[in-house]
C-alpha cells in the first residue's frame, strides 16, 4: 500500500484514528487480503500488538513479536503471523499505529488481542523453528515433515 508520508506523520502527530484497506496476506488468518482496518496511533506498544508499520512508502501491517532495549532506545521486531521469519527491526518511529478494528464484507469486529502474548511468541517460536530448518541444522529432517 502507498501512503504519503506527510499525511501519515500528520495522523500519528495529531493522534488521528483512520482506515486502510489490507493487501496481502502476511497475517492471515486473523486479518485477510481486502479487509478494512481502524489504526490508533499510540504513545506505547508492547509484544503482541498488531501495529502498522510505515516503510518509505509502504505501510505494513505485522506483528511485535519481540522488543529489544538498547543503548540508543528501542526496536521492534514485528513479524506477519502467516510469514516463518522476522520481518527487519522497525524504530519507534516508524510505527504508525495499532489495529483496533476489522472491517470484512461490511461487518465490524473490534479487534481484541486477548491472546496477542501467547500468539507472539508462538510466532517467535516458529521463527527460531523456521530459522533451524533453513540452516541444514540436525533436525531439518523432522522440520522437513513440519513445514511440508
Amino acid at each position: 500500500m502507498t501512503f504519503d508520508q506527510a499525511v501519515v506523520q500528520n495522523f500519528k502527530s495529531r493522534k488521528i484514528t483512520f482506515w486502510i484497506r489490507v493487501s496481502g496476506i502476511s497475517m492471515n488468518p486473523i486479518i485477510k487480503d481486502r479487509d478494512m482496518v481502524l489504526v490508533l496511533p499510540l504513545e506505547h506498544y508492547s509484544v503482541g500488538d498488531v501495529v502498522v508499520r510505515q516503510f518509505k512508502k509502504t505501510l505494513l501491517i505485522h506483528r511485535i513479536v519481540k522488543v529489544k532495549k538498547k543503548k540508543g532506545g528501542i526496536e521492534f521486531y514485528i513479524r506477519g503471523d502467516n510469514l516463518g521469519k522476522f520481518d527487519i527491526v522497525a524504530k519507534p518511529d516508524e510505527i504508525v499505529g495499532c489495529i483496533k478494528m476489522i472491517k470484512r464484507r461490511g461487518i465490524q469486529y473490534e479487534f481484541k488481542n486477548k491472546y496477542k502474548l501467547c500468539i507472539a511468541k508462538i510466532s517467535y517460536l516458529n521463527g527460531l523453528v523456521w530459522e533451524l530448518y533453513c540452516t541444514g541444522h540436525p533436525l531439518q529432517s523432522i522440520l522437513y515433515v513440519f513445514y511440508h
